[in-house]
């Protein structure tokens, strides 16, 4: 009994031996795909341009963005291109009329006024401004100046006096872009926002609401108005995601821009990439926040990584780079 066991234990020897060797190549085919996927993965990743990125403003610990973006403009694009046209031709390019002659503007602010939406004059935020900016807009003597995110103007009107005021300067002038729609307050008022009970929200938020709706842009017009600034500012009231576009479309190209829109994740590092590529070579971008808020920082290091560029501070929190011609 005990022999006949053994025979067919023996006879089974080969066959087990078989399917061994069958396992042993299946693991080893497995292994192989394992480790392409891992070394896919792993170049996946050193592609990306950021990398658990925060993806709110100061907010939502935990949240975060992975992202590889380019925009790419072919060099023939801007063949054909005015680049740097004159303030009435872009007017009337971008908005087929000059709006500060909208004869119902005038009667439009004073209701907003009356009904308490809007005051005269109200400036204020986070301007570029000073005398190392004076310094550089003297030597670099732009014909456009774009600011992306304009909150109430204080930038752009503080640019556009200095070139009514300055010699040189009679063509230049400001490109305000953004929506206007203080919108950031929809995902700061909620519960899981760090942002819920802060008081100096309120203070930031404090733009009375029509029907919803901020009526910050008729603010932002009130104040070009206020500070006799109107006729070198042009508002663009739209997101920056569609600003770059307009601006393609257009074939314009800025000498000088700010951008301090979005402070959220892929907003900024969109922004900074999209505008970079239109600006004109040997301009300067300037950026405000770099320091504070940690998704604009990651941001502006990884364009400068990207396109070998220095930061120089203006203060602790702004810096402005020049591109190379």
């Amino acid at each position: 009994m005990m022999s006949n066991t053994t025979e067919k234990i023996s006879s089974q020897v080969p066959y087990l031996e078989k399917e061994v060797e069958s396992l042993k190549e299946q693991l080893k085919t497995a292994q192989i795909q394992l480790d392409m996927r891992n070394e896919a993965s792993a170049k996946e990743i050193d592609l990306l341009d950021l990398r658990g990125a925060p993806a709110a403003d100061r907010d939502f610990p935990g949240v975060t963005v992975d992202l590889a973006y380019t925009l790419n403009v072919s060099p023939s694009w801007w063949d054909d291109a005015q680049m740097s046209p004159s303030f009435d031709t872009l007017m009337l390019s971008l908005h087929r009329k000059d709006i500060w002659k909208d004869g119902r503007l005038a009667t439009h602010l004073k209701s907003l006024q009356a009904a308490g939406f809007i005051e005269p004059k109200k400036i204020y935020g986070s301007p570029l401004r000073g005398g190392e900016i004076e310094h550089l807009l003297r030597h670099h003597k732009p014909k456009i100046f774009l600011e992306v995110g304009v909150y109430l103007g204080a930038t752009s009107t503080s640019i556009a006096a200095f070139f009514k005021s300055e010699k040189g300067f009679e063509h230049s002038y400001v490109l305000s872009m953004d929506t206007w729609l203080l919108d950031l307050e929809f995902a700061w008022n909620g519960e899981k926002s760090s942002h819920y009970n802060d008081k100096k929200r309120d203070g930031y938020f404090t733009h009375d609401r029509l029907a919803g709706s901020s009526c910050m842009y008729y603010q932002f017009l009130a104040n070009c108005i206020a500070t006799n600034t109107s006729d070198r500012i042009i508002p663009v009231q739209t997101a920056s995601s569609n600003g770059i576009m307009a601006l393609l479309s257009h074939g314009v190209r800025p000498d000088f821009m700010y951008i301090d829109a979005s402070h959220a994740n892929p907003d900024v590092f969109l922004d900074f990439e999209n505008f970079y590529k239109i600006l004109k070579p040997g301009g300067v971008m300037a950026f405000d926040d770099v320091a504070v808020v940690e998704a604009t920082k990651l941001a502006f290091h990884r364009l400068a990584d990207r396109y070998d560029l220095e930061g120089i501070h203006l203060n602790r929190n702004q810096l402005y780079v020049v591109k190379k011609e």
